[in-house]
């Protein structure tokens, strides 16, 4: 993460992305998003029958099976029944294909709309339907248990100059003129909302540096992001 902080800038330029952000912690930010993620329990069973009206009842029950031991398992870990949701999938393919594409559905089975569900999919990823029997392949089912996402806090406004949080300068390689030139060095714990600054600057924090280049501009946001904008296009390649 450390490196994704110190390079995302010059990648940015490189690739001629106009606007990136880099969060508060950008060493953690991997961690956060396990914080901002739910559980999931996955079940699927091979089960393989022609998608009629006459095999509902045994997809259903198939379902139903699958759906208790994704729900058991996450009940296992300190959901309640009320805390967690089951989605249902089908593999489907037309009789005879050798791919399936999965299609959602739900517990109570309509057939006639998970066909029309298929064949629209089929249409878009392979250009044609078929008027072929379709075929279940496999039941799947996703059991989510739903966490307590934590909240994103704001950072104070700013009030007063941003040289305050100026701690020194040093000298660096600049790739907007390729070259060795003072770079402005702010401590990012300083920066407030609303705060903005050019290139070359360098913010660093605990665990991470941020590279800002000549061509770059800065804007801190109400969260505490750095908002970084590069101003020119992209070199012409030779």
């Amino acid at each position: 993460m450390i490196l994704q902080s110190f390079l995302a800038p010059l990648l940015a330029r490189e690739i001629n992305v106009v606007e990136l952000i880099v969060p508060r912690f950008p060493a953690a930010f991997s961690a956060y998003g396990m914080l901002m993620s739910d559980i999931t329990a996955d079940f699927a069973q091979t089960d393989i029958r022609p998608l009629t009206p006459a095999n509902k009842a045994a997809i259903e029950e198939g379902f139903k099976k699958l759906a208790l031991s994704a729900r058991d398992q996450l009940i296992e870990q300190g959901f309640t029944e009320d805390g967690v949701d089951i989605d249902y999938i089908l593999d489907l393919r037309y009789l005879g294909q050798e791919h399936s594409l999965k299609i959602d559905v739900d517990s109570q089975l309509d057939i006639e709309k998970a066909i029309a569900d298929f064949n629209t999919q089929h249409l878009e990823r392979y250009g044609h339907v078929m008027t072929d029997t379709v075929e279940v392949v496999a039941l799947r089912v996703r059991g989510t248990g739903h966490l307590t996402k934590p909240s994103m806090q704001k950072i104070p406004v700013a009030t007063a100059s941003i040289e305050k949080a100026i701690k020194n300068t040093r000298k660096a390689y600049d790739f907007a003129v390729h070259s060795l030139v003072p770079f402005t060095v702010y401590d990012r714990d300083l920066l407030a909302s609303g705060h903005t600054f050019k290139g070359p600057a360098i913010v660093e924090e605990g665990t991470s540096n941020t590279v800002i280049h000549g061509d770059q501009t800065c804007l801190v946001n109400d969260y505490g992001h750095l908002i970084i904008t590069t101003n020119r296009k992209k070199e012409a390649q030779v």
